[in-house]
């Protein structure tokens, strides 16, 4: 009568409630992972521990450095030679004038050059006047006008002039 009791009870349980096969299958691995743990446990109790035995080198304390700074931040700072250094070519230096050259003006029949000074300050100059970089006007002309300059002579013109094809 018990084994017939049992036999009813498993029935009710197995087709009577949900996920009553889930159930089972987890307790059936569980009982497994606890097996092959302890096959495992058993097999390597006999063996000696594995130490890894790592070397540890000496470190000596570090030697005391001279550095001169300076030599350091002018590499730092300067700009850095790429190959075979090249004997640096002089350049030519234009001495930028403080004025613009913007127009002439005919008054009467004289000619007056028009000048534009940095501070945009415009200045009506005749020839004998000097300019702001103190060089001397010795002509001027509708479009153009010269001054002397360190160098000699200079002219220069409101409009490039086109040469004919």
């Amino acid at each position: 009568m018990n084994a017939m009791k049992l036999k009813t009870l498993w029935g009710q349980l197995s087709y009577n409630q949900p996920y009553f096969s889930h159930a089972i299958t987890v307790g059936l691995f569980a009982v497994a992972g606890v097996l092959f743990g302890l096959i495992r446990a058993n097999s390597s109790a006999g063996l000696a521990p594995q130490v890894d035995k790592w070397s540890i080198p000496k470190i000596s304390a570090p030697a005391a450095l001279e550095v001169n700074t300076e030599e350091i931040a002018s590499r730092f700072w300067t700009e850095q030679a790429r190959g075979p250094k090249k004997k640096a070519e002089p350049q030519i230096v234009k001495k930028v004038a403080p004025w613009n050259f913007v127009g002439t003006i005919n008054q009467g029949g004289q000619v007056i050059a028009v000048i534009a000074t940095e501070k945009n300050k415009i200045l009506r100059l005749k020839v004998g006047d000097l300019l702001p970089g103190d060089e001397k006007i010795i002509e001027i002309a509708e479009g153009q006008f010269s001054f002397e300059r360190e160098g000699g002579p200079q002219t220069l013109k409101l409009f490039v002039e086109s040469k004919p094809k």
